[in-house]
């Protein structure tokens, strides 16, 4: 019987279609920034962290600040973020996908606002699926 990993995400993920983000940080021992002003897809995202296409493969660990926009190409949030893995897209415009991880939402230096966690949340609401129901087996 095949072995399945589990789902190791605690947030559901969701679809924002049009989404965009640009980037910037830094990455590696020698602090190499990171600059993308070009507005790349946004694959899929949640409460914690988003996937999206880029020209750049992005090495794990990097921080990068992340700008989100709306389908309209209105600036949604400026969120803190850590790469978690980048892989190749095959099949793509784009020759990677970069997935990140959001900074804790909070108070402290290093946390995203709960404001922007807030619009997250809307974001979510509008755009989750919602989990058809299923009538009771009689």
């Amino acid at each position: 019987m095949p072995s399945r990993e589990k789902e190791r995400r605690a947030c559901a993920r969701f679809v924002v279609f049009g989404a965009t983000v640009t980037y910037s940080g830094k990455t590696g021992l020698l602090a190499r920034k990171i600059v993308e002003d070009e507005r790349r897809p946004v694959v899929n995202m949640s409460r914690g962290g988003l996937l999206f296409l880029s020209q750049q493969n992005i090495k794990p660990d990097a921080g990068l600040t992340i700008t989100l926009r709306d389908a309209g190409d209105q600036v949604v949030c400026a969120l803190k973020a850590r790469v978690i893995w980048t892989s190749p897209s095959f099949g793509e415009s784009y020759p990677y996908k970069v997935a990140v991880q959001f900074a804790p939402y909070g108070s402290g230096a290093d946390c995203n606002p709960p404001e922007d966690l807030e619009k997250i949340k809307e974001l979510e609401a509008t755009h989750l699926p919602a989990t058809p129901h299923r009538e009771p087996r009689s």
